[in-house]
C-alpha cells in the first residue's frame, strides 16, 4: 500500500473488512442447524455444546462482524434473510461506486465483479448442501439394504464356519456387520458436512485463516489467533 493516499486505504480497508463479514455470514448460514433431517440424536447436540465450547466458537453473528462492518450497515443487513448475499450485494455497490469516482478503470470493475459473482456461486452451492437434502429414498433403502444384509449375513456363514467351528459365526457376522453398517453410516453424515459435528468441514478454521491473511495484508497489528485442534479434531 506505499504510496496510496489515506483515503484509498481507507477504502480498501472497508472493501476488505467487509469480506470478512461476508465469511462470517456464511459460515454462521452453514454451521447453525436448520433442517429437520440434520442429526437429531441427544448425542449430536451433546457434541454440538461441546465442540463449540472447547473452540469458542461464536454463535453470534452480530460479535463476529462487528468489528469489521459499521453499525449502521449491520441494522441494513439484519433484515434481510441472507445476510451474506445482502454482504456480496452491498459490496458489489462499493465497487461500483469507486468506478463511479473513477478510482478504477472499467477492466478492474469487471474483474472485481465477476470475483463477487464467483463468490454468489459458490455461496449458493454450500447453502444447496445445507438446505436441500440427498432424496430421503436414497438414505432410506441404503439403511434398509444393510440392515437386510446384516440379518441374513449369519445364515451364509453357517456353512463357511460349519467345519472349524459353527461358534465363530457370531464373531465373524458381527466384525463385518459392524464393518458395513460404519460405511453407511460415514456415507449418512457425509451429506450434512456443515452441521459442528465430529467429522465435518472446520469452516471456523477455514473462516478465521482467511480473516488472519486479510488483516494481515491490511497491516493490522490485533489479530486473532489461528483456531487449533484440540485432541485431533479442528472445528
Amino acid at each position: 500500500m506505499d504510496g496510496e493516499t489515506e483515503d484509498i486505504k481507507i477504502i480498501k480497508s472497508k472493501i476488505l473488512k467487509r469480506h470478512i463479514a461476508w465469511l462470517y455470514a456464511h459460515k454462521s448460514f452453514l454451521r447453525h442447524k436448520r433442517m429437520d433431517w440434520e442429526h437429531n440424536l441427544r448425542i449430536n447436540n451433546s457434541y454440538r455444546k461441546l465442540f463449540q465450547k472447547n473452540f469458542s466458537i461464536n454463535m453470534e453473528l452480530e460479535k463476529d462482524i462487528k468489528n469489521y462492518i459499521s453499525s449502521e450497515e449491520i441494522r441494513e443487513i439484519e433484515s434481510f434473510p441472507n445476510i451474506a448475499s445482502k454482504l456480496l450485494l452491498n459490496q458489489s455497490l462499493a465497487i461500483k461506486q469507486l468506478r463511479d469516482q473513477n478510482l478504477i478503470e472499467d477492466f478492474r470493475l469487471f474483474e472485481l465483479q465477476n470475483h463477487i459473482t464467483r463468490l454468489f456461486e459458490h455461496q449458493g452451492k454450500n447453502e444447496r448442501i445445507k438446505t436441500f437434502p440427498i432424496p430421503r429414498q436414497f438414505a432410506s433403502y441404503s439403511r434398509l439394504f444393510v440392515n437386510i444384509f446384516i440379518f441374513l449375513l449369519p445364515l451364509g456363514l453357517v456353512n463357511e464356519t460349519q467345519t472349524v467351528n459353527p461358534w465363530l459365526t457370531i464373531p465373524f457376522s458381527t466384525l463385518i456387520s459392524w464393518v458395513f453398517y460404519q460405511m453407511e453410516l460415514v456415507g449418512e453424515y457425509s451429506e450434512h458436512p456443515f452441521e459442528g459435528l465430529l467429522g465435518d468441514i472446520p469452516i471456523t478454521s477455514i473462516t478465521r485463516n482467511i480473516e488472519i491473511e486479510i488483516l494481515y495484508s491490511l497491516g493490522e497489528t490485533d489479530i486473532p489467533k489461528p483456531i487449533t485442534a484440540v485432541d485431533g479434531i479442528l472445528m
